[in-house]
């Protein structure tokens, strides 16, 4: 283009607006500007999403806070109504969901709730709707499990001689701390708002456990004699919680009197072995029909003290006291026997015998103070002493004890020892009952029962004498004398001797004086009865245990004042270790208090 064409150019308009046009697309300051404003859209547009999700969330949150609360209160043991799903609505309700979609679900009845809620709720979009979404769906769901437990305890303590000992802190005896300790136990359990789903058995043991008349009369047991009412196992016993043999119809005996001529009543090879009615300690204590009687002190196996049986299905927090504050502590060591009647009347094969056993439903006031019977009488006294009438189940647990895998129910074992196990002594079978070779009888009305004239034992020779307690120049007796073979005298039954006199008196003052010699009074002892190795009884105590915890019964053990052995022994007994307590003076009370605490959590379950 020649020089005068661009100066026409350049000066028209057209070409400046050209040349501005084309100076712009050469200039490259404001680049930026577009490429951020369009960063600065998308921004807007992101945030707009995260706030649409925020709000999204918020709502979800505030849903799901609704829902964990409306189950918890559904499903609450403390609410007021059954009806599950107006307690959930009302949660909805007062927090503004109330036109959510909710769904609720479950049992909610008087002793258990298990509850489901969901609901589903929609939030409106503000920026998503761009790009096509125009709500959000907020869902949830809760579920909230809570039950009442039904609460099944057998409290196994320890009343052997060494609980009489004065404990560590010097200033009461072992058996008075107990008292204590069970006391607060007592308080924990058993308050006005559940004491009737938790019911206590106490079952006190030195060397057997007296578990009464009642009970033995409903099973299969020997009945050689009806002075006391224990049995002794056999080691495969042990090994369940069961008692191989449960009810029968079994006679039974009134007391053995020494001149009516009552005989043993065997039952069959299968029963239960009653235990022997005999002391295997004592040799200078007297009969109980000599002038120097001291029968009082004797010490036999199985106590026959009422005081000391067992009590079974109670909830009475007076009663149990006054139980446990009236025992006594006297004995050898039995843990193992503890524990094998506990588990038994925690096992729901019990339930038979509770059922045969007199009605209790009379028994037990509303306040858990003192039990007063169908007439309004106290069963304690005002000194706190027991009245004949005795403590019966009440009705309120006659269904029990429940059956291991029912809904709702916790089975708990809690055995305090304050030693290991001892020997234990069993009438051999041959002088457990029928004729022994002692004599009595009865002139013109009176029983011979004086220290001289009492019992005869036949001496060799031949014009059959008889010799006395001990030996005097009036020694002997010709047969005829005291009518033997003539109806006369009478020979008494094994059961009868040992009801009257220990195993080393009568082989003192009969045996032994035959010819003072040290023989005769051993042979005898060591014949008359049979024994139970504290070895033996710890095997047998940890079979028992772990019988009892395969069906889930949750034990603990307390070792009060115990040596390693015995902690051993009681720790491999526990559920778990940390359910053994080692314990010394007044940790006895808090070791209790534990426990208590931790079986009222059971309680509840969330």
């Amino acid at each position: 283009m020649s020089d005068l064409k661009k100066t026409l150019w350049a000066s028209s308009g057209l070409g400046r607006v050209l040349s501005r046009v084309k100076g712009f697309r050469r200039n490259e300051s404001g680049a930026m500007v577009a490429f951020s404003l369009s960063i600065f859209i998308m921004m807007l547009w992101v945030g707009g999403i995260g706030i649409d999700l925020m709000r999204f969330e918020h709502e979800r949150a505030r849903m799901q806070y609704t829902l964990d609360r409306a189950a918890l209160a559904a499903a609450s043991m403390n609410a007021n109504s059954t009806d599950c799903e107006a307690i959930a609505q009302d949660y909805f309700e007062k927090a503004g969901l109330d036109s959510a979609k909710f769904f609720v679900g479950g049992i909610c009845d008087e002793t258990s709730r298990k509850v489901l809620v969901s609901a589903e709720t929609r939030v409106k979009s503000l920026f998503m709707n761009l790009i096509g979404v125009d709500e959000l769906d907020a869902a949830g769901k809760a579920i909230a499990y809570e039950s009442q437990q039904d609460i099944e305890i057998s409290l196994v303590v320890d009343i052997s001689g060494s609980m009489g000992w004065t404990d560590s802190t010097g200033t009461r005896s072992k058996l008075e701390a107990l008292q204590e300790a069970a006391s607060d136990f007592f308080d924990i359990l058993l308050t006005g708002e559940n004491r009737d789903r938790v019911s206590i058995n106490i079952i006190p043991y030195n060397m057997q456990v007296n578990v009464g008349e009642d009970v033995l009369d409903q099973l299969n047991v020997t009945n050689e004699h009806s002075y006391s009412h224990c049995v002794d196992f056999e080691s495969a016993d042990f090994e369940t919680v069961e008692l191989t043999e449960q009810l029968g119809n079994a006679a039974t005996l009134g007391d053995l009197s020494l001149f009516t001529g009552t005989s043993s009543v065997m039952g069959s090879a299968d029963d239960l072995q009653r235990t022997g009615h005999f002391d295997p300690y004592y040799t200078t204590i007297n009969h109980p029909f000599t002038t120097s009687d001291d029968n009082t002190s004797r010490l036999f196996v199985c106590s026959p003290e009422e005081e000391l049986e067992v009590t079974l299905m109670s909830q009475n927090r007076g009663a149990l006291k006054e139980i446990v504050n009236n025992l006594e502590a006297g004995g050898n060591t039995s843990t193992d026997i503890g524990v094998k009647w506990a588990s038994y009347f925690l096992n729901e094969s019990a339930e038979q015998v509770f059922d045969n056993l007199p009605d209790g439903s009379s028994v037990l006031t509303k306040d858990g103070q003192d039990p007063v019977d169908a007439d309004g009488n106290p069963l304690y006294d005002v000194n706190g002493d027991q009245v004949e009438a005795p403590i019966r189940v009440p009705a309120v647990f006659e269904d029990r004890p429940y059956a291991y895998d029912r809904n709702n129910t916790k089975k708990i074992m809690v055995v305090m020892s304050d030693g290991q196990n001892t020997t234990q002594y069993q009438l051999d079978d041959d002088y457990a009952s029928g004729g022994s070779d002692m004599y009595g009888h009865t002139t013109d009305g009176v029983t011979y029962l004086s220290k001289w004239m009492s019992y005869y034992k036949p001496q060799s020779g031949p014009d059959d004498y008889y010799i006395s307690e001990g030996r005097t120049n009036t020694d002997y007796r010709n047969a005829s004398a005291v009518g033997q073979g003539g109806g006369a005298a009478r020979e008494l039954d094994w059961t009868e001797v040992w009801n009257m006199m220990g195993i080393k008196y009568l082989a003192y003052y009969y045996y032994y004086a035959e010819g003072w010699q040290a023989s005769q009074y051993w042979d005898f002892v060591n014949d008359a009865y049979d024994t139970v190795s504290g070895s033996q009884k710890d095997t047998r105590m940890l079979d028992a245990c772990t019988a009892a915890k395969d069906e889930d019964v949750i034990i603990f053990t307390v070792g009060f004042e115990v040596s390693n052995h015995s902690a051993g022994i009681l720790e491999q007994c526990a559920s778990q270790p940390i359910n053994f307590f080692r314990v010394e003076g007044t940790e006895l009370e808090d070791a209790f208090g534990k426990i208590a605490g931790t079986i009222q959590r059971l309680k509840l379950t969330n």
